[in-house]
């Protein structure tokens, strides 16, 4: 790569900052598929036979500091199956709180159809064995045309904003593959602590660190009371840290 083609420090630092929005706007958080670290079967669990409120805030940490942070609410309700449970769920509201430069994108996530979430399937021990398949949306487009124009308002070179575009894209299509991101023992948790970590290749050549750390706690039943999940990705010298947090409680 030429001297000219290379971008220099201070090019790195402002794809850098670009790069921590996008993830954020796209909400594309680097997962890792944590196992529990006792067995489900060890685990009381008896599904509740009423509606539930699912509650899932994300806080994503922007590289200049300021923080997007979307709060989504679920009532969801378990039907008992020859092989478990079926969950189904319907939005029940949501709330976006996004610094003013992002506007645009914040508009996108709080119009988010969520219709594609559910029905999941759990096994006898409530442990998400199943989901729909994740599929390309609307909101997605949406997504990527909101990010352009973000993108385009910055100070990043063409080829600049073409990396950040293309990073976002790679993680975004990573993020679906993996499925919803919601943890396998989400409504039935391992309590305690447990963490992962992984090496994360970037579109550009380089190469970070993703830290994935999983605490919580279970209520009546074994149900989720709470969950959160730190993830901290290392990229340049700099460290971002994401936070997911989700509650179970009765549901009107």
């Amino acid at each position: 790569m030429s001297a000219r083609s290379a971008p220099g420090r201070a090019a790195r630092l402002r794809l850098d900052r670009v790069l921590g929005a996008t993830l954020a706007a796209l909400v594309v958080p680097a997962t890792l598929a944590l196992a529990p670290q006792a067995r489900a079967e060890d685990r009381q669990f008896r599904a509740p036979t009423g509606p539930m409120l699912l509650t899932r805030e994300f806080r994503r940490a922007l590289a200049d500091g300021q923080v997007l942070v979307v709060r989504r609410r679920y009532l969801v309700r378990f039907a008992p199956t020859a092989t478990g449970y079926t969950v189904s769920g319907e939005p029940a509201g949501v709330e976006v709180d996004a610094p003013a430069a992002m506007a645009d994108l914040a508009e996108v996530e709080r119009n988010r159809s969520d219709g594609g979430i559910f029905p999941l399937e759990l096994d006898r021990f409530g442990q998400i064995v199943a989901g729909p398949a994740p599929a390309e949306t609307v909101d997605t487009t949406r997504a990527r045309t909101a990010m352009a124009a973000y993108l385009a308002r910055t100070d990043l070179t063409a080829q600049e904003r073409t990396a950040a575009q293309a990073i976002a894209i790679k993680l975004q299509g990573q993020s679906q593959a993996a499925g919803s991101g919601w943890p396998a023992d989400l409504f039935h948790p391992a309590p305690g602590q447990r963490s992962e970590a992984r090496e994360l290749a970037l579109p550009d050549g380089r190469n970070g660190r993703v830290t994935v750390t999983v605490e919580a706690s279970g209520g009546a039943n074994g149900l989720l009371a709470r969950m959160e999940r730190r993830v901290a990705t290392e990229l340049g010298g700099t460290q971002r840290i994401n936070v997911d947090r989700w509650t179970l409680a009765e549901g009107r």
